[in-house]
């Protein structure tokens, strides 16, 4: 629980946000992009790794990805001649970075996806998955 001068001294950047904090303020407002913003933005760790997130709407984050998914598995046999000496050769770079981006696009939009499914299950439009 967060006192109402603990979250205006960290709204108001008097006081540096803590990583906990990030994850209850996101919990309190209901805000799970709060999460992404502090983790690539804040988190040195982040900033380098965390992918930048967006908030979409379900029927463009599956059109994204299915056309990511779709030419990729275009690039499949190619992806296969690349790897297979356990080496990216110079006149495989090109083909590879392309391959590699479109994985990218991937891993980018099961991460929209997930905050879409974490913003629904915080506005109480989804309820949590039982495990």
């Amino acid at each position: 629980s967060y006192s109402p001068e603990r979250i205006e001294k960290i709204e108001n950047g008097r006081t540096q946000i803590q990583p906990e904090d990030a994850l209850l303020l996101a919990e309190y407002y209901r805000t799970p992009s709060l999460r992404n913003y502090y983790c690539v933005n804040e988190c040195p760790i982040g900033q380098v790794h965390a992918l930048r997130t967006e908030s979409k709407e379900l029927a463009q984050i599956a059109v994204e990805t299915l056309n990511a998914v779709n030419k990729l598995s275009s690039s499949r046999d190619r992806l296969l001649e690349i790897v297979e000496d356990g080496e990216v050769q110079a006149d495989e770079y090109a083909d590879f970075a392309e391959i590699k981006a479109t994985l990218d696009r991937i891993a980018l939009s099961v991460s929209n996806l997930q905050l879409w499914v974490d913003e629904q299950i915080a506005t109480g439009k989804l309820e949590h998955p039982k495990l």
